[in-house]
């Protein structure tokens, strides 16, 4: 491969990387649960995740990059993406708290919930590994389509799986197996939250 198709090969990987990367998809999610409840008190319940776990972290992720924290958005470094994560972590699980407190709807509170137990087991990974959080986010975004609106249309969104590991494989942020299994995280996790609001569990 010649340098000049390298270089292209690396910017199609990065776009890839921005576009579709943790916070774009999780507000896309929102949006697309906001638009399944259609009630005034899912508008709330997402409304207040949205400020609180996704606002927050995002903040504070922006602040790291500032305070010279962490190098980069995506977070390369391992050993950086501890305190963010927590962040998310703690963040996440105060709106799971006050949903399921409330008795804010059944979906949001499963989803937000779902959400958290990703973001757990992405967190504690980390302290030895580092498992692709675009691939995971990616994954589980399918499976929630097809939550929310059936398998057709998350036939759509599937085939962006594989391109998302495929960007963070060759751009070198990842290995192969790390984005394989963070796809493989989304989708058992998200099955569970199929699971849960079919009412098997």
């Amino acid at each position: 491969m010649d340098n000049f198709a390298e270089i292209e090969l690396n910017k199609v990987a990065d776009w890839i990387a921005n576009i579709i990367s943790p916070p774009v998809v999780a507000l896309v999610g929102l949006a697309l649960v906001a638009l399944k409840e259609n009630s005034w008190a899912g508008w709330q319940a997402i409304g207040m995740a949205l400020a609180i776990g996704f606002c927050v972290p995002m903040g504070y992720l922006l602040w790291s990059m500032r305070a010279g924290r962490v190098s980069d958005f995506h977070i390369f470094d391992r050993s950086e993406r501890i305190r963010p994560m927590l962040v998310s972590v703690v963040a996440i699980a105060l709106v799971c708290l006050v949903l399921w407190v409330s008795h804010a709807p059944r979906l949001v509170s499963v989803l937000m919930t779902i959400n958290l137990l990703i973001t757990l087991t992405l967190t504690i990974t980390t302290f030895w590994w580092k498992i692709s959080g675009h691939s995971a986010t990616i994954a589980s975004f399918a499976m929630l389509v097809w939550i929310l609106f059936g398998g057709i249309y998350a036939l759509a969104v599937l085939p962006l799986v594989p391109v998302v590991m495929w960007a963070r494989w060759y751009r070198k942020k990842h290995t192969f197996w790390q984005t394989l299994m963070g796809s493989l995280l989304g989708v058992v996790w998200m099955t569970s939250a199929m699971r849960w609001l079919n009412g098997f569990w």
